[in-house]
């Protein structure tokens, strides 16, 4: 068994990192097969996999695994299950009228987890900058997956969302600067983690 997959259920995030970002465009592949056409336009599977990985920074200490393969097969079974949610959400809201969420991404009006990587990396190490864009996304993706949810949610809401800074407070329960106070240390630890990363990331 990888050794990574002992050490990260004995608390190294880092090394639950590296699977999975080993393990992100299988697990992206595998729950975009599974949306219908309708579905599609509505779901991203990176938002799938995205909230696998918040999951899974959660539950990684009561994973019980015997091979590669049990790791992976219980990364999935988490991806399906939060797919279900979202599509019984999707449907809820379309009965009930609400069709924002669908116009909104098809007018490409949402961010993404890109933008949000072409913030953090024009402040990044050299070393860090050098790694591929496509890389460098999918350890965003993770990377943000293991924050804190205080610095997750913000950073989620302005930076993924779009909302003002006042919308995000709202949103939030916070005033305006202690939303600008998350959202500055919420990125500088994605900073630190990109430079970490990216010392694996160049080993692919």
């Amino acid at each position: 068994m990888d050794d990574r997959i002992r050490r990260a259920i004995a608390g190294d995030t880092d090394s639950l990192g590296q699977l999975l970002f080993d393990y992100h465009d299988r697990l992206t592949q595998r729950i975009a097969g599974k949306l219908s056409p309708q579905m599609r336009a509505a779901i991203d599977p990176d938002d799938v996999v995205q909230q696998t990985f918040i999951e899974a920074f959660r539950d990684i200490g009561r994973f019980q695994a015997d091979s590669d393969r049990a790791f992976y097969a219980w990364l999935e079974k988490i991806a399906q299950n939060r797919l279900l949610d979202m599509v019984r959400a999707r449907k809820s809201k379309k009965r009930g009228g609400d069709r924002r969420q669908v116009d909104n991404r098809a007018a490409g009006q949402t961010s993404s987890i890109a933008d949000l990587f072409d913030v953090l990396s024009a402040k990044l190490p050299t070393p860090s900058r050098n790694v591929a864009r496509h890389e460098g996304v999918q350890a965003l993706q993770v990377h943000l997956a293991s924050l804190p949810e205080e610095y997750r949610e913000v950073i989620r809401l302005r930076h993924l969302e779009g909302l003002s800074l006042e919308e995000v407070a709202v949103a939030t329960g916070q005033t305006i600067p202690a939303v600008r106070g998350l959202l500055y240390r919420g990125k500088k630890k994605l900073r630190a983690a990109m430079g970490r990363s990216s010392l694996w990331l160049s080993k692919k």
